[in-house]
């Protein structure tokens, strides 16, 4: 598995490839019809990816799981019921809100990217439902202390489990 970003030269290599046919304004076909098909389809796990669609729509992702969570999280410690209430939040859990996600009941391990918005830098929680766990991948632990990354996963550790309980997960 791979766990590092890619490098620069990839990512223009990637961009140049994406953004051969697209059409950004157009609200009914964003790619031009002889640049959609991507062939041979591009196989991550279980899925084929046969169209750039796949890639459109992982990119229009709208508010990050996290900033939902953090959104909710000062609320849930004033009002008890908070978060039953929150059916847009709860729309991650379900695999309605992500394009392409699965229901977390029917998933052993959720990936949660978490913006830490003090220090403008993205880490990554990897969420082991079975066992309860929440491994941090931080690139910059040289610059950005253990402290920073604990508050950046506070709200999501008080969170998340209520949530799972809306759900009838645990």
């Amino acid at each position: 598995m791979f766990l590092d970003s890619p490098d620069a030269p990839h990512v223009r290599v990637f961009d140049k490839w994406y953004h051969i046919g697209l059409r950004p304004v157009n609200k009914l076909q964003k790619f031009h019809k002889d640049q959609l098909a991507i062939q041979p389809p591009m196989e991550l796990e279980h899925v084929k990816i046969q169209s750039k669609m796949w890639w459109f729509c992982l990119n229009q992702v709208a508010t990050p799981l996290n900033t939902m969570v953090r959104s909710i999280y000062d609320k849930s410690k004033k009002v008890i019921n908070a978060i039953d209430k929150q059916t847009a939040l709860l729309s991650y859990l379900t695999g309605d809100k992500i394009p392409f996600n699965s229901t977390w009941s029917d998933v052993d391990h959720v990936l949660i990217p978490i913006f830490m918005d003090k220090k403008a830098h993205w880490i990554l929680g990897y969420f082991d439902i079975a066992n309860w766990h929440i491994n941090v991948y931080n690139s910059s632990f040289k610059t950005i202390r253990d402290v920073a990354v604990l508050d950046a996963v506070e709200p999501l550790q008080n969170v998340i489990p209520q949530l799972l309980c809306c759900l009838n997960i645990l």
